[in-house]
This record gives structure tokens, C-alpha cells and sequence, in this order.
């Protein structure tokens, strides 16, 4: 048996190694994180991995460490690798977190994976209904799909909470105008246009609605 005394000092050491350690991950985070960045905003990728690779299994549980990971295996074209942290990184947000949902959808693009895209996108919507870029990419995904009528339902959802943005009112305006409705299709396109005078595409589909 410990004395109360040799206990409490026994204790204390605990208390003293974990805080000692809680700060020394810290630190090698933060000076990781820093060199990573340097390196990224040189486009050195492989670099930038290399410093978060240094720190990656002593802060395996570390939500930060996994999404960067995933960015940077998808920058080195490591697309599995890639898939394998982002969805890390999502399970250490407790199922929560959209932008790592979002990174998701980088590798399974470079992969030409749609359908898995699509799901990815659906999960986002799980967690946040009026979600811009989830609901902007599905109307993409599903008007590139000729199925207009489901491009259409993803655009009108959001275009009352973004009503000025350029690519809502194009794909607007081009899904209007599969769908046989010149008027709503030509607004949209003007509405493109006010954004983006010179643009092609809204120029093109504002020229067919005559």
C-alpha cells in the first residue's frame, strides 16, 4: 500500500507528464502546421506532406492533422490516401463535419467516382439542408445527367438564398431552358450577365432564348 503522501506526489507526477506531453504534441503541431504551409503556399506539395507525415501518428486522433492530411495526399495525386484521412477526419467530428464531406469529394472527382460524389453530397445536405455548394454541385452533376427536373429542384432551393450568385443563375438559366421555359431561362441568363458581362455561355444561352 502507498502512503497518502507517496500517492498524492505519485499523482502529481501524472499530472505533470501528461501536461508536459499535452504541450509538446502542441508545439510539434503548430511548428508542422507551419512549415506544411510554408512549403504548400510554394506548391512544394510533397514537402508540405513530408512535415505532417513527421507528426501523423503521434496526432492520429487530431482532427486537423487527418483533414490536412487528406488535402495533401489529394495534392500529390495519393487519392486513396487521401479518401482514407478525409473520412478520418470526419469521424473525429463525430459524423458533423461538412468540410471534411466536402475534401471527400476531391479524390472521388480526380477518380471520376460521380455516384460516390453524389452520396457525399447528399450526407452534406444531411447535416445542412440549404447547403450553397452541395446543392450548386448536384444540380451540376445532375444537369451534365440530362435530368433537368432534379437539376432544377437543387437550383430553386438555393437561388432565394443566393439570388445574385453568377453560377446559380447560369445553370438556372441553361436548366430553364432544357426544361422548354425561354422566359424564366432568359432571366436568369441577364441576371448572369449583370455578374459576368462577358461571359460566353450566358451570352449564348440569352441568344437562343430569342
Amino acid at each position: 500500500m502507498f502512503s497518502k503522501k507517496t500517492t498524492l506526489i505519485l499523482v502529481l507526477f501524472i499530472i505533470a507528464f501528461i501536461s508536459y506531453n499535452c504541450k509538446d504534441r502542441q508545439a510539434d503541431k503548430l511548428s508542422a502546421f507551419t512549415k506544411s504551409i510554408a512549403y504548400e503556399t510554394e506548391k512544394k506539395y510533397d514537402l508540405a506532406l513530408s512535415e505532417m507525415e513527421k507528426i501523423k501518428s503521434d496526432l492520429s486522433d487530431d482532427y486537423f492533422t487527418n483533414l490536412r492530411l487528406g488535402w495533401l495526399y489529394y495534392n500529390t495525386k495519393k487519392y486513396q490516401e487521401s479518401i482514407k484521412y478525409y473520412n478520418k477526419a470526419f469521424a473525429l467530428s463525430n459524423n458533423k463535419s461538412i468540410e471534411a464531406l466536402l475534401g471527400l469529394t476531391y479524390p472521388y472527382d480526380a477518380l471520376s467516382k460521380t455516384e460516390e460524389i453524389i452520396s457525399i453530397y447528399k450526407n452534406v445536405l444531411e447535416i445542412d439542408n440549404n447547403n450553397y455548394t452541395a446543392n450548386l454541385k448536384l444540380a451540376i452533376i445532375y444537369y451534365y445527367k440530362t435530368n433537368y427536373q432534379t437539376a432544377k429542384s437543387f437550383l430553386d432551393k438555393i437561388y432565394p438564398l443566393y439570388s445574385s450568385d453568377y453560377y446559380i443563375n447560369l445553370y438556372s438559366g441553361w436548366t430553364y431552358y432544357k426544361l422548354n421555359n425561354k422566359t424564366k431561362a432568359k432571366e436568369y441568363f441577364i441576371n448572369a450577365l449583370i455578374n459576368n458581362g462577358n461571359d460566353a455561355s450566358a451570352k449564348e444561352g440569352l441568344e437562343a432564348c430569342r
